[in-house]
């Protein structure tokens, strides 16, 4: 475009004395030649200062480029000037403010301010020299948008007019080193402006960040901006019906979740005062009564329901008894004793059983992180282990103890919990699989098969064709009794009924998990079988459980034979 120019001689404002060869000398045009800026057929040319050898960035640095903060554009002087009359013409002006407070830099200043007529016209440039003899021209912006009593707009006009970034006000200084300055500098964006402003007037308000929100929806209402074309009246009315209609569902979400809470806060009241209830009850009626009251149908009622948490310790260490007789005083004397020996003692597998307990304490609910290094209850449980291996080094320790310690040290004292997992590791089917005693094992195994039969039969022979034994699930269960399958909350609902029921509980719940979950496992092969159950749901519904449990009939055959009598009959056949 610059050859095209020289070519016709376009007349550049230069001396019309000098004599012309090919046009006019561009290398010696001034810019500052108060000239009309001249146009070819091929478009706009711009003057240049005297450059020797111009490059394309040094021609291009001349050209006056000016940014719209609205249309995000970079446009020609020429340009903006059509576009500022154009919105003349609409009842909104847009001029440039130029300041010349540097030789090499230029600053584009938004001013808005209140005309007499409301127009809103905002200032910027208060701290301006009023002896500087630059041009100042004023940008004029139509803030009038139509109100709704119901919109949602944070903002007045006396925060507009006392905030420090008026709306729509942007300050752009670029400098004139490069074409990629200019660029840079344009590229400031209307959303920061907007995003500072807000972020000053909620300091200023005191309003803290976490409750203030801001919403786009009432924008529906606002007019366009002046360079595009208005809204029709028909496209009014649906916009201010769309906004009623969006703030009538909000109001409409918002009842919903209010009710939503109010019926989650009422359950929980209800919960509560259950709860209450039920501690009466115990304390009242059955702990005073305990060895009349045990066995009988209304304890058996209760019991289901689960036992209160602040009772849960006295009725564990009563359902589970203290046929071994133990002591505190002889916990003391195995915790001291296993300060010396347990390092000695190893496994069946020859490894110490000190890394072995320091190994799984750390694994023991982990979610806690009470028992985990460095926990609270980490030494203890430790402690609890090593004096068990001292009272029983024939059984010493096996994985799975640690869960069961840890879930009486979560209900009772150390001592207490010491005496009670004695006792609890004394009954016959813990002991069976803690010394994997593979009569009683294989008994369980039985009897749990023929009770899964009579309740599950599809899915007992669905795990038959892929030839899923009891044992690679079922034996988990029963060392840890649920505590490292289940969730802590379910867990500690199941335990409360192992207590009931004795070990008749234990399958009825692992047939309860099968019958909860049939309708997945029933479309799983071998492998993912295996890896579901052993690996169960971290979110388990304890409602929906107990439902499946209370569904399974411990009964079998016309004889309607129950778990012991079953039980009795395959240990019987294998000893």
């Amino acid at each position: 475009m610059l050859a095209d120019a020289v070519n016709a001689g376009v007349d550049f404002g230069c001396n019309k004395n000098e004599p012309k060869q090919n046009g006019c000398d561009v290398s010696k045009v001034d810019i500052q030649s108060s000239c009309k800026v001249p146009k070819t057929k091929n478009g706009i040319v711009f003057p240049i200062n005297e450059l020797v050898n111009p490059t394309i960035d040094a021609v291009l640095n001349q050209v006056p480029l000016i940014y719209d903060p609205i249309t995000k554009q970079l446009l020609l002087q020429s340009e903006f000037d059509e576009l500022r009359l154009n919105s003349e013409r609409n009842g909104c002006t847009k001029n440039l403010v130029l300041i010349d407070d540097h030789p090499k830099e230029k600053e584009f200043i938004h001013e808005r301010k209140l005309d007499e007529n409301g127009t809103q016209i905002v200032s910027n440039n208060d701290n301006l020299d009023v002896n500087n003899k630059d041009v100042v021209e004023k940008t004029q912006i139509d803030v009038d948008a139509p109100q709704n009593e119901t919109s949602s707009n944070v903002f007045d006009d006396s925060d507009i007019e006392s905030s420090p970034l008026p709306f729509l006000s942007s300050v752009y200084k670029p400098k004139k080193s490069s074409l990629s300055a200019t660029f840079a500098s344009a590229s400031y964006s209307l959303s920061s402006s907007l995003h500072n402003v807000l972020n000053r007037l909620k300091k200023k308000n005191g309003i803290n960040n976490e409750t203030f929100a801001t919403s786009t929806t009432a924008l529906i209402l606002e007019n366009r901006p002046p360079h595009l074309p208005a809204k029709s009246i028909d496209e009014e009315v649906k916009h201010k019906h769309e906004y009623e209609e969006m703030v009538k569902e909000a109001k409409r979400k918002e009842a919903k979740d209010a009710k939503t809470l109010r019926k989650i806060t009422n359950k929980r009241k209800k919960e509560e005062d259950r709860v209450i209830e039920l501690i009466k009850v115990w304390q009242k009626d059955l702990l005073p009564n305990w060895s009349q009251v045990k066995n009988t149908k209304k304890v058996h009622d209760i019991w289901w329901v689960g036992i209160p948490p602040s009772i849960r310790e006295k009725v564990w260490k009563l359902a589970i008894g203290n046929d071994l007789n133990l002591t505190h005083e002889l916990y003391e004397i195995c915790v001291s004793r296993s300060r010396e020996k347990v390092w000695t003692f190893l496994t069946s597998e020859g490894e110490s059983v000190a890394d072995v307990i320091k190994l799984d304490v750390s694994r023991t609910f982990p979610h806690l992180g009470l028992f985990q290094e460095n926990g609270p209850y980490h030494e203890t449980l430790s402690q609890l282990l090593g004096a068990y291996v001292c009272y029983r080094p024939d059984i010493s320790y096996v994985q799975g103890m640690s869960f069961l310690a840890g879930m009486l040290l979560l209900n009772m004292e150390v001592s207490d919990a010491f005496i009670c997992l004695a006792n609890l590791l004394n009954n016959q089917i813990l002991m069976s699989f803690y010394r994997v005693d593979p009569t009683f094992m294989n008994a369980y195994y039985s009897t749990y098969q023929v009770f899964f039969r009579e309740n599950l039969p599809l899915l007992y022979k669905h795990f038959a064709d892929q030839q899923l034994t009891p044992d690679l699930y079922l034996m988990d269960w029963v060392y840890s009794l649920f505590s490292r399958s289940l969730p802590l909350d379910v867990s500690t609902h199941v335990w409360d009924l192992i207590l009931r029921d004795g070990e008749e509980f234990i399958f009825r719940v692992a047939l309860g998990i099968l019958d909860m979950y049939k309708d997945i496992l029933i479309k799983f092969d071998f492998i993912n079988l295996a890896q579901y159950l052993t690996k169960l749901p971290d979110e388990i519904d304890s409602q929906s459980l107990f439902t499946s449990v209370a569904a399974i009939k411990m009964v079998v055959g016309n004889e309607k034979l129950t778990f012991n009598q079953v039980l009795s009959s395959f240990i019987n056949s294998k000893v």
